[in-house]
């Protein structure tokens, strides 16, 4: 199985959890649990990338303690930090999530309240040439959406997906990434973070962005340059709204 085989993989058994865990809670026959935070980052750890969660677990106490200084742990996304000190109003969203940073991965923890309102639909507008949205394989959940879009006729089964999430109280996102270039980036002047992979080495480069007046994090993943994959996130726009 390749890597970009595996991320697929992980990603659709992350949704199927999601969706067991929103099942589970309409039973309403269960014993509530609540899970804490520390648990719900080591299951996207372990849901993310199985074979390194299982490695870090079995690695000696003195190297878990050296790698330990690798571990920044940030109020908010990098690039975000710069703006605290002077506004009130960016103070008060970063209550909203946390991002902690380990070698190869980044988990988000959501911090704000539950949404009520079904999310809205958004879709990319400009995709490269020959790629539509692969309608049947859909997923719209009241809390999180995930489209996969495929390029007519090819054999090589090429996608870019797109998937984002209301930022609510004991949910979260993780990003994993090879040997990408990680740096902060703006989507239609909203802060956001592009792992961008190098070109031609078959692994999907992702941009994530934060629209904090919608409460809303969005990602999405391709095999695409940097023109590409910018210039698909900011055309995503608003198709639908809930009614």
């Amino acid at each position: 199985m390749t890597d970009q085989e595996l991320d697929r993989l992980m990603r659709r058994v992350l949704l199927d959890a999601i969706e067991l865990e929103e099942n589970e809670r309409g039973a309403g026959e269960q014993v509530a649990f609540t899970p804490s935070r520390a648990h719900r980052r080591q299951m996207r750890a372990m849901l993310r990338d199985p074979l390194r969660w299982a490695k870090n677990k079995t690695r000696p106490l003195w190297q878990k303690v050296l790698r330990s200084a690798a571990v920044v742990l940030l109020a908010v996304s990098v690039g975000f930090g710069g703006v605290l000190a002077v506004s009130p109003s960016a103070r008060a969203a970063v209550q909203r999530w946390l991002t902690t940073w380990y070698e190869r991965y980044v988990i988000y923890d959501y911090y704000g309240e539950e949404q009520s309102e079904k999310l809205p639909l958004y879709e990319i507008t400009w995709l490269p040439e020959g790629f539509v949205e692969s309608i049947d394989e859909r997923i719209e959940r009241p809390n999180l959406v995930f489209i996969i879009y495929r390029k007519i006729g090819d054999e090589e089964n090429s996608i870019i997906s797109m998937s984002y999430r209301y930022m609510q109280d004991g949910g979260g996102f993780s990003i994993g990434w090879q040997n990408a270039e990680v740096r902060p980036v703006k989507v239609n002047g909203m802060e956001g973070m592009l792992f961008l992979e190098p070109e031609g080495s078959g692994i999907m480069s992702m941009v994530t962005w934060i629209d904090e007046e919608k409460n809303i994090q969005f990602d999405i993943q391709a095999e695409a340059g940097e023109l590409d994959i910018m210039h698909m996130a900011e055309s995503v726009s608003l198709v639908k709204t809930p009614k």
